[in-house]
């Protein structure tokens, strides 16, 4: 394959970085040879297909991980999917209490200002559960 927008005058060094920049984490994937052939520079490429079908047969599963040997598989993954609960929590706490970044270096302090943050956040949660309780709006 020729490409035009190639100099004619790149050494091969140059024309493999070229290469290896436009590729880049696909390498794993395709496999780019770069050649001179009748002084222009020409690249040929081809699928790496067994690499694509492995790669295809892990498409949509993770790997959870935990450190904890006593834990079960059936509480490993619902911990999981309870970070989504956890990362709207801190949203809150980032975006309506303002929380401002922390300075603080001694890890007794950190925990501190988070465990109020967090008491901050409670009390919210419990003022909008017994106002919706109040005003009957149960699925608002």
């Amino acid at each position: 394959m020729l490409c035009p927008q190639m100099e004619r005058n790149w050494s091969e060094k140059k024309l493999h970085a070229k290469i290896e920049s436009i590729v880049g984490t696909w390498s794993d994937y395709f496999d780019v040879i770069g050649s001179r052939k009748h002084d222009e520079p020409r690249i040929k490429w081809s699928y790496k297909k067994n690499d694509l079908r492995e790669a295809e047969k892990k498409d949509g599963k993770w790997l959870l991980v935990s450190t904890d040997d006593l834990i079960g598989t059936h509480k490993a993954v619902n911990a999981y999917l309870e970070k989504d609960f956890i990362e709207k929590v801190f949203r809150v706490i980032k975006t309506q209490k303002e929380v401002q970044p922390i300075r603080h270096r001694i890890e007794n302090r950190v925990r501190a200002y988070l465990f109020v943050c967090m008491l901050a956040y409670r009390l919210q949660a419990v003022l909008q559960w017994r106002l919706k309780q109040v005003s009957g709006r149960e699925n608002s």
